[in-house]
């Protein structure tokens, strides 16, 4: 191919949505995280015990509103001069930002659980165990 690639160019410049964690156009977010585990076991038969589990998650995040401020001058002329003709705005020149982002990530889930213990020789030292679970997972950790 001859000259800059259509669609990432020569690498001289580069449209970022985000700002990085530090720097002028750094970005904060916030999010809350509540996890809660319920547990109980039942003493079915002499040898087999039955355990029941409920894991509730919920997890909610924010972005707020900022401002990002503008690239380099080259940057900006060069925006001025291509992009703002054809989208009506410069991606490399100064924004505002839109309102907070509330509720980014809004997410609830319920994990059952469900095991199963039996005392092999009634001595209580081997056991054959089961368990029956679902995990469901946010990308995140609480």
């Amino acid at each position: 191919m001859d000259g800059p690639h259509p669609y990432y160019g020569d690498g001289d410049i580069v449209i970022q949505n985000l700002g990085t964690s530090s720097g002028k156009n750094r970005v904060r977010s916030d999010n809350t995280c509540l996890t809660a585990f319920l547990q109980d076991s039942w003493t079915i038969a002499e040898r087999l015990t039955l355990n029941l589990g409920l894991r509730f998650d919920w997890w909610n995040g924010w972005i707020p509103g900022y401002p990002k401020v503008a690239g380099s001058p080259r940057a900006e002329a060069i925006g001025a001069a291509t992009y703002f003709p054809m989208l009506g705005f410069n991606p490399f020149g100064a924004m505002e930002a839109p309102e907070t982002w509330k509720d980014v990530i809004d997410w609830t889930a319920l994990s059952p659980r469900l095991g199963l213990v039996y005392d092999i020789f009634g001595d209580g030292k081997n056991s054959l165990e089961a368990v029956l679970f679902t995990i469901q997972t946010s990308g995140s950790e609480c």
